[in-house]
């Protein structure tokens, strides 16, 4: 640290701050009014079960076969879409690369490969005005794709808060445990459970949860979400599952506070 004195005013020059201070990221983001619930979907094999991409179900699957598949996304009207994502394929087994486009294939917005089966992932991307989009899967095996969304993200306004809790790192799967004569272990079996991300957010905008957080609560209650904390630095945290909160309440006169909790894959 470097002490400048200008007349009578003593400067700290190189005051170390908190990590990221001086960069506020503020790329949390849920993904959720999805736009293939207004269009008209074409694949390019399997045209009868496109409604299983948007059914909010990861039971009933869309079959996209092995090779090159596309599905083109036309909507009646022109709409603001920022985002896109993906959940519940076999995507590790079926040695998958997605790739999504803002319009009939030409503008490449995103693209990922390598994810493990069922992780569920968001695109974000520069919000374009259209009516037609297209994703399309490249898979060296044969393919079933669980959900797929396009549409406007709700941006929150500050980062996530100290306490964020991620699935990821709490892995709350039941062990059934097995004794045997003599207190030997036998074999264990293990129960699949969800994983929870609980994410704390302070600071928030009256005015935000008046404009924004209102209308996506009441519209997308009882439906799950993708959830990314950080899509700019941590794109592969994205949760997708049945959120729910505490309750919104004033934290002073002009902010409120909140905790965002998804249960479900991450």
């Amino acid at each position: 640290m470097e002490i400048v004195i200008l007349g009578n005013t003593i400067i700290l020059d190189n005051i170390p701050v908190e990590p990221d201070e001086d960069n506020n990221v503020n790329s949390a983001r849920i993904a959720w009014d999805n736009a293939l619930s207004r269009a008209t979907l074409t694949g390019s094999v399997d045209p009868t079960n496109t409604d299983n991409l948007f059914d909010y179900m990861t039971t009933t699957f869309w079959n996209a076969g092995v090779g090159t598949v596309t599905v083109d996304i036309v909507l009646p009207s022109a709409e603001n879409i920022n985002c896109a994502a993906i959940t519940a394929g076999n995507w590790a087994d079926a040695g998958t690369i997605i790739e999504v486009y803002s319009d009939a294939g030409i503008t490449k917005v995103g693209d990922i490969s390598g994810l493990k089966n069922g992780q569920p992932f968001y695109f974000g991307f520069d919000s374009v005005l259209t009516s037609a989009m297209q994703i399309k899967f490249i898979s060296t095996g044969n393919l079933n794709v669980g959900q797929v969304l396009f549409g406007k993200s709700l941006d929150f306004p500050v980062k996530a808060s100290v306490g964020l809790q991620l699935g990821k790192f709490n892995n709350k799967d039941k062990v059934i445990g097995q004794m045997t004569e003599n207190n030997a272990f036998g074999a264990n079996s293990t129960v699949k459970r969800s994983r929870d991300t609980i994410s704390p957010f302070n600071l928030l905008p009256i005015s935000w949860v008046n404009d924004v957080w209102v209308d996506f609560s009441d519209s997308h209650r009882g439906k799950p979400i993708w959830f990314s904390w950080n899509s700019a630095d941590n794109p592969l945290d994205v949760t997708f599952g049945h959120w729910s909160t505490d309750n919104v309440k004033y934290t002073s006169s002009f902010l409120s506070a909140l905790n965002l909790t998804v249960k479900g894959h991450i």
